[in-house]
């Protein structure tokens, strides 16, 4: 057995995983229900989604009705061996093997442009909740939504009193991210140039100012709770301490331009666990790597120039970079989202 597989028995079951297919985990029943397999599986695999796709011998999907079947003999012959496969990445996947469906669902909005509570006007930022509820910055509607999973609708949670510099209002808010310390979000009001805090205890109604006179439009949060706001007025990243209102230069800060020290409007921040940051750095259609205490970048994505050559990107702006320092990027200007490995 390779090291990319693993074997276990549970109550009768023999399972092997596979971790060489793409993406995929694939086990082999000899000897009872799918319906319980999956039990087994969850357990040896918390994070096991409960909608993955389960294959039968053939690459068929196995129906509800056979998956819940407590007899071998309503699903198949005695002599057949079912393939059970989950189409989302698992446990410790090598991410260059990861396989991404082609064919998204919608969870949140799909209904037009406008502003009723399931629809968005140019949906922007986005944060996801241990929970799977989604927060989204819905810019030109100058709200903040929350998506619970399987809604219909969101719920205003920030904003929503059209655009404006009063606490209780948003303007073109372009981000936002949960302090789960505090349960407040935090929020990128982009065209009134500062930073908010709003609190999701229940009956709120107005935000406060944490950091004012900032051209903001991408956000992060270590877990030190520190705070890494783009900067792009002054081609930056800052860092800010709780309190603090001025900030330390992270990356950037040397002018608008392509070199190593420099960004050309930063748009979209992420910080690992080692504190390094990253920064898609949009006009220059790359993402930049800043590690901690650096006084120059590396390019971990693009930088030659936009284009649709797969060593290229376009106008970088959402962003996110596993724990294996594989970077994900939304490109705005080809509407396609690719990995650097």
């Amino acid at each position: 057995m390779t090291e990319r597989e693993s074997s276990t028995e549970y109550d009768g079951i023999n399972i092997e995983i596979d971790q060489h297919k793409m993406g995929c985990v694939t086990t082999l029943l000899y000897s009872d229900t799918v319906a319980k397999l999956r039990t087994t599986l969850v357990e040896k695999m918390p994070n096991l989604p409960a909608n993955c796709t389960f294959l039968d011998g053939e690459g068929y999907p196995v129906s509800k009705a056979k998956e819940q079947s407590t007899e071998i003999g309503e699903l198949l012959s005695s002599n057949d061996t079912v393939h059970l496969t989950s189409t989302y990445p698992i446990g410790d996947m090598t991410n260059d093997e990861a396989r991404w469906s082609q064919q998204g669902i919608t969870v949140a909005g799909g209904n037009g442009d406008g502003s009723a509570l399931n629809q968005f006007c140019y949906p922007v930022g986005i944060y996801v909740h241990d929970d799977e509820s989604i927060f989204i910055a819905d810019s030109w509607n100058e709200r903040i939504m929350q998506w619970k999973r399987g809604a219909t609708e969101g719920q205003v949670v920030a904003g929503g009193n059209g655009y404006g510099l009063r606490l209780n209002q948003l303007y073109e808010p372009s981000d936002v991210i949960l302090d789960k310390e505090t349960n407040s979000l935090i929020i990128c009001d982009a065209k009134n140039s500062r930073v908010m805090k709003w609190s999701l205890q229940e009956g709120t109604t107005t935000g406060e100012i944490l950091i004012d006179k900032i051209w903001c439009w991408g956000l992060a949060m270590d877990d030190q709770r520190n705070l890494y706001v783009t900067d792009v007025a002054n081609q930056a990243v800052r860092r800010y301490k709780m309190g603090e209102s001025t900030g330390t230069v992270v990356a950037g800060g040397n002018g608008q331009g392509d070199q190593s020290n420099q960004l050309s409007v930063p748009y979209c921040v992420f910080v690992d666990q080692d504190y390094a940051v990253y920064v898609s750095d949009q006009q220059n259609h790359r993402v930049m790597k800043w590690t901690k205490g650096a006084r120059t970048g590396i390019i971990v994505a693009g930088g030659r120039g936009s284009g649709l050559n797969l060593i290229q990107m376009g106008d970088p702006c959402g962003m996110f970079v596993d724990k294996k320092g594989t970077v994900f990027v939304a490109e705005n200007g080809y509407g396609r989202v690719t990995r650097w490995c």
